[in-house]
């Protein structure tokens, strides 16, 4: 249970870190670590804060993870999903944008799209992979608010 305890904070500080850079705009984000593909450390801080938030979730929540009934386990399930959902969302990103620092003014026609399509679909793929780990918290709440009743 320490465990669980210990890594539901890192994912925490790492979320809360992400969105304080992001918010604040902080140079360190316009840093490039791989100049030949514009893979810049803000790509990386804040794709390590999308699969924070998911995984804060996860190691918050005993009854997820020790699921002893239906229910449970189905939330477990989703939770997990989430979990891999943010872990692509660099790549499904990089596939709508063309590069790995999601410039939007740099997008190339990717998939036979036209650009206005890609850009929809990035901003849907980035607000799903942030609102749906939310909407998912919520819910669940509901359920063990009902469950208590």
């Amino acid at each position: 249970m320490i465990i669980r305890k210990k890594e539901c904070i890192q994912a925490s500080i790492v979320f809360v870190i992400s969105v304080y850079l992001t918010l604040t705009n902080a140079s360190i984000l316009n840093i490039e670590v791989i100049s030949s593909i514009q893979l810049t450390l803000g790509t990386l801080i804040n794709w390590a804060g999308i699969v924070g938030l998911p995984l804060t979730i996860y190691y918050g929540n005993n009854a997820i993870n020790n699921p002893k009934s239906h229910i449970e386990f189905q939330f477990k399930s989703t939770n997990k999903f989430l979990i891999g959902y943010a872990s692509m969302w660099g790549v499904v990103s990089y596939l709508l944008t063309g590069n790995w620092s999601f410039a939007l003014q740099k997008m190339i026609s990717s998939f036979n799209l036209s650009f206005d399509t890609s850009i929809g679909l990035f901003w849907i793929n980035t607000l799903s992979v942030f609102l749906l780990p939310i909407i998912f918290f919520i819910v669940y709440q509901l359920s063990v608010l009902r469950k208590g009743k």
